[in-house]
This record gives C-alpha cells, sequence and structure tokens, in this order.
C-alpha cells in the first residue's frame, strides 16, 4: 500500500512540475490548471481535483505484452464539471484527451534513482519502438496545442514525448439541415411503407386487385415474398448460387471483424500478433476471394440473361443498364445519406474511426451515384462500396463480349483467355515494380497506395473472376438442355481440383500475412497477387458447373437448401451495411479490448445477427420495392 502510494505521490510531483513551467498563452487555461494544481497537491487535498485527477489513465500496465494505449475514463471526465468560488476560475468543464507519445531519441542519465525512475518506462517504449496513447482529464478550455505542451512537461521525466493529441468534450453535436433533412427523408419513407401496407390489407380484403405501384412497398407483400423458400424448377435457375452467395457474405462479415481488432487499441496486442502469425488463423485472413466470388456469379447471370434476350430478339441495353442501376443505388444511396449525417452522432468515443466514412462521404457524398468512383476518388465515400463500381462497370462492359460470342460462337472465345492473361501480366508487373506485399496492412506507404490506386480497386485488375463467370455462363447456356457425361473418375478428379485450388488460395495465404519472421519474397508476393483471385475464381466456377450438372452430392444439396434463399436475397444489403454496424460498435468502446479468439468469433457471431437484420430491413423497405417499381416502370 506505500508503495503504492509514493508511486501515486511522484506522479503528482510530476504533474505539479509540468504545471508549474507552463507557458500557455490561454489565460483562462492557465488559471483552471493552475488551480486544479493547488487543489490536487495542498493538504488537505480537495475531492474534485482528486476525482478529475482519478480519471487520467496512468502510464498503462502491460507493455511489454503490447498494450500501447489506454483511455482512462471518458464518459466521467467529459460530464465532470467544477464551479469554483473565485469568479476568475469559474466553473471548469471536464476533456478526454488522447495523448499520443513515444520515447525521445535518448535516454536522459541525469539524476538517475536506482530505486525506482520513471525513466524506466521511457527505456522500454524506446527498446521496443513503441506508440503510446494515454487519456487524460484537463479543463476544456484548454486548446490541442497546450494540451501536447502540458503533457510534454510531465511525460519529459519519463523520457517519453507527446506528438499529437485529439481532445472531446461532452457538447451536444448540433443537428444541421442534412441531419433534419435524414430524419424527415426516413419518417417519409416509414409513412409511406405503413400506407403502402394498409392501402394493400385494405384492398385485400375488399376482395379487389390493389395497384402493384401502389403495394411495391408493402411489408404484406414484400415480406411474404421475402420468405418465400419454394424451390425453383426453372431450368434457368442455379440454385447452389444461394448458397455460394450467403456463405460468401458471412465470409466477408468475419474477415472485416477480424480487421477492425487489427485497427482498434488491445490490452495485448503480442497475443494477438502470435495468433495472427499461426496458421489457424488463416481463415479470417483472405476474406477478399469472397467478393471476387459475386464477381463470378456476377458475370454468369448477364451472360446467361443477356443470351437469352438476344435469341428471343428482346435486347434493350438502356433498360438492362438502368435497371441494374436501380437495383443497389437506392441502398448505396441510403447509406450514404445515414453516413454523411447521423454516423456522426453514433460514434463517439475516445477511440478515432480510422475509416473515414464521415469526411469522405461529406465531402465526396456525390461519387458512388456515379458508380466510377474507384477510378476518381482516392478517400472513398464507404470504402467497401468500391465493389458495386467494379460491378457496375463490368456489367456494362459485358455485351461487348457477349454479344461477339454469341453471333460467332466458340471461335471468339480466345479473347477472353487473352484478357485473363494479359490481368495476370498487369497484376504481377506492378506488384513487382513496386514491391507490392500480398498482405497489404504491413506495407509501406508508396507500396499501399500503389497496391489500391492499381490492384484493388481498378476494374481492369479486377475482371478475371467476372470473364470467368461469363466463360461458365456461356458454357452453362450453350448446354442448358443436355447434361454432360463426364465419367466418374474425372468427376471425381476435377472436384478434388477444384477444392484443392480453393484451400491452396486460402492457406497458401499464411506465409505472406505473417507479422513476424516473413520471409517471402518480392517475387512470390507478385505471383500470388496475379495469380490467387483467377485460381480462386476457376474453383467458384467448377463448383457452380457441376452443381448444375447434377453432380457434387452432398455439396451440390447443401449450397441449393432452400434455407439459403432469404440470406441470398439480402445479401447486398447485408454486405453494404455490416462494415457501418461494425464500426459504430467498435468505436463506441470505452476501453481498450482484450483480445482471445473465442472473443472475436463471439463479436463475429453478434455482427452476423444484427448484420443480417438491418440487411433485411433494408430489403424490405428499401431495396425490394425501389426494384419492384423500376421493374414496373421497366416493362
Amino acid at each position: 500500500m506505500n508503495q503504492n502510494f509514493l508511486l501515486f505521490l511522484t506522479f503528482v510531483l510530476l504533474l505539479n512540475n509540468s504545471i508549474a513551467s507552463k507557458s500557455f498563452n490561454d489565460n483562462l487555461c492557465d488559471i483552471q490548471l493552475d488551480y486544479f494544481r493547488t487543489s490536487l497537491l495542498n493538504q488537505p487535498r480537495e475531492r474534485w481535483a482528486m476525482e478529475m485527477f482519478d480519471y487520467w489513465a496512468k502510464i498503462q500496465s502491460g507493455l511489454s505484452a503490447g498494450q500501447s494505449q489506454n483511455f482512462g475514463h471518458f464518459d466521467e471526465c467529459i460530464d465532470f464539471t467544477h464551479t469554483s468560488s473565485s469568479s476568475s476560475v469559474g466553473t471548469i468543464q471536464g476533456q478526454h484527451c488522447m495523448i499520443f507519445h513515444t520515447a525521445t531519441e535518448e535516454q536522459n542519465k541525469t539524476n538517475w534513482n536506482p530505486n525506482f525512475d520513471w525513466r524506466e518506462i521511457g527505456k522500454i517504449v524506446r527498446n521496443k519502438q513503441m506508440k503510446l496513447a494515454t487519456g487524460i482529464c484537463v479543463p476544456a478550455s484548454c486548446n490541442t496545442k497546450k494540451v501536447i505542451d502540458f503533457a510534454n512537461n510531465f511525460l519529459s521525466s519519463a523520457d517519453l514525448i507527446a506528438t499529437d493529441a485529439t481532445c472531446k468534450t461532452n457538447d451536444q453535436l448540433p443537428f444541421d439541415w442534412l441531419d433534419i433533412f435524414t430524419i424527415v427523408f426516413f419518417s417519409i419513407i416509414i409513412f409511406i411503407i405503413a400506407a403502402s401496407t394498409v392501402y394493400e390489407i385494405y384492398m385485400n380484403k375488399k376482395d379487389q386487385q390493389p395497384h402493384k405501384l401502389l403495394i411495391a412497398f408493402s411489408l404484406w407483400t414484400n415480406t411474404s415474398k421475402f420468405f418465400d423458400m419454394t424451390r425453383s424448377k426453372s431450368k434457368s435457375s442455379i440454385n447452389c448460387m444461394n448458397g455460394i452467395r450467403a456463405i460468401s457474405t458471412l465470409w466477408i462479415i468475419l474477415g472485416h471483424r477480424k480487421i477492425f481488432h487489427t485497427f482498434f487499441p488491445l490490452t495485448n496486442t503480442n497475443a494477438f500478433i502470435a495468433w495472427h502469425d499461426n496458421i489457424r488463423s488463416v481463415i479470417y485472413q483472405p476474406h477478399s476471394p469472397a467478393v471476387d466470388s459475386f464477381f463470378v456469379m456476377g458475370g454468369l447471370l448477364v451472360t446467361w440473361t443477356f443470351l437469352g434476350d438476344l435469341e428471343k430478339k428482346k435486347v434493350s441495353l438502356w433498360r438492362m443498364f438502368l435497371r441494374r442501376y436501380m437495383r443497389y443505388t437506392p441502398v448505396l444511396g441510403i447509406l450514404v445519406l445515414f453516413t454523411a449525417s447521423l454516423y456522426r452522432h453514433l460514434t463517439f468515443g475516445p477511440s478515432e474511426d480510422p475509416s473515414g466514412n464521415i469526411s469522405n462521404c461529406e465531402g465526396n457524398w456525390f461519387w458512388p451515384f456515379t458508380h466510377i468512383q474507384n477510378y476518381v476518388v482516392w478517400n472513398i465515400c464507404l470504402a467497401h462500396s468500391w465493389y458495386l463500381s467494379v460491378d457496375f462497370q463490368l456489367f456494362i462492359l459485358s455485351p461487348l463480349l457477349i454479344y461477339p460470342a454469341w453471333k460467332f460462337g466458340w471461335k471468339f472465345l480466345w479473347l477472353f483467355f487473352v484478357l485473363i492473361i494479359a490481368v495476370i501480366v498487369y497484376t504481377f508487373l506492378i506488384a513487382f515494380s513496386f514491391e507490392v506485399a500480398a498482405y497489404h496492412l504491413r506495407l509501406e506507404q508508396i507500396s499501399t497506395i500503389a497496391y489500391y490506386l492499381f490492384i484493388y480497386f481498378p476494374t481492369h485488375a479486377r475482371m478475371n473472376p467476372w470473364l470467368i463467370g461469363m466463360l461458365t455462363g456461356y458454357f452453362l447456356y450453350k448446354n442448358r438442355d443436355t447434361k454432360l457425361k463426364i465419367s466418374g473418375i474425372w468427376m471425381f478428379i476435377l472436384w478434388i481440383i477444384s477444392l484443392c485450388t480453393i484451400a491452396s488460395v486460402v492457406i497458401g495465404f499464411h506465409p505472406f500475412m505473417r507479422l513476424n519472421n516473413n520471409t517471402t519474397t518480392v517475387f512470390a508476393n507478385a505471383f500470388y497477387l496475379a495469380t490467387f483471385r483467377t485460381a480462386f475464381a476457376c474453383g467458384v466456377a467448377w463448383i457452380i458447373f457441376a452443381c448444375q450438372n447434377k453432380s457434387g452430392s452432398f455439396i451440390r444439396w447443401f449450397l441449393s437448401l432452400p434455407q439459403w434463399q432469404p440470406l441470398a436475397r439480402m445479401g447486398l444489403s447485408v454486405y453494404l451495411v455490416h462494415p457501418i454496424y461494425q464500426s459504430i460498435i467498435i468505436f463506441n468502446q470505452r476501453q481498450v479490448v482484450h483480445f482471445s479468439e473465442v472473443s472475436m468469433f463471439l463479436a463475429f457471431t453478434s455482427d452476423v445477427m444484427i448484420s443480417f437484420f438491418l440487411g433485411a430491413f433494408l430489403y424490405l423497405f428499401i431495396e425490394f420495392p425501389f426494384s419492384s417499381i423500376s421493374d414496373y416502370l421497366l416493362k
């Protein structure tokens, strides 16, 4: 107990020295800090000063375990007020500040205490090259620059130096015109849904046929269609894609949960790194191929549909493109509106959201509606919406390849293979030239920019899975009335090759994602980046082809279960909404998180439940109604 009191007293003395050597220009800040110092150090110590100091995050324990941040008590600090009897001091309002600091370059060796010295902390931080963040509670009258100067005065005694600070108070964020517009707009949507539902129920009771346009928002019809699990017996129905779509969505949610754990401060970062480098964590890592499975299915479906329209001579490109635009732009627009307005009111905590969702959508809110933002904007509004831009661009370009294939047959398909090879070569050359690592979270700045600008976002670098899907769709359509006869042994071999290819893409990523002892070469990283999407897409394409050809036994049965249908229908809405939900939950955390695989999986389970609930909400309220309206108007 005595030792703890001495440590506490030492820290208070450091605080005393820091305040005594103040050089602030803001008079009120100086007065309130001096009043705080006096009330904390003079006997008897005043309770309010002890309380304010108690909300500080002291030098964090577990530095050797990788704990680099300590928030202190955020809510208690910003809610703290004390009114002084002195008019010059006035009312002290608490302000929570995260001080970002690291060790000084050289150790201060003067007046070294052999028993205990705060410079021991700086020595640990310097040896481990750590960057720390500590929450302190100071008067709200002090600006960020003064907070940094104030922190440096006492941190210097521990051979630490503050480099930046972010401060927050409990001042209510004002509701601007965009917030009010969003609330009114959402209220109108809810009113329309209620009116549409009441109208349909009323017409049904009168045994009259309701107008299809007026029941587009009706929950009565939309809910029944949403939960409809009738297995389609049409030859054009590819039932196994429902399972692939739903499982891919789950995989993306799991991968994003892991990414948020990477960005959020942990009490045991070293344990997280050890788990991250273990082979069993690999299932959480390369969730990016799950998006490629959507491209495979997108290319397959547009080819199947367009070939059918060509044979029926019912091709209307502008209707085809407009229907696609209306397929997902309304949902995207609603989420862009929410993120640019109400989102900032729901993400308030000591930790900053690194996604940049708020600033990106405030400045670039119109680019998502153009579906070209993956080429023209670096700070993409809703970063994960790049997928929709790539999807829409590939959809528009697809007829340029489908029509010649329909006109000239198999002899035109060589162009698909030339394009696939060209993309592989392009990706390899870019990755090799810029020394891009396959695991992009560990890249240097120049490599990060090169990865996103030239490999991750551009449509021309992501089109191989789409092209493979188009080839699969062409082959299935041309043989839709026949079952291809493939011997049992060859079918078994092709299934093994397909599953092994998918497993190789997933497990083969492990050497590249290691944070410690990563010995992969530039050539190996470039080769993996150039080939893994194509290889994964080929594996997915074979599964779809084989299942449609009545092969696959258990896999075909599992992927074709009718229970997948509701999950698959709202796949787009779930994909768009789940990162927003995850960021709101994570960056509202008031304390640093202790990582364990069990806790992350439990969080993933919660993510799935809430994300699918929100996805169903968006599907029933926005996606399906607007899709029904566009279908009605375009007939």
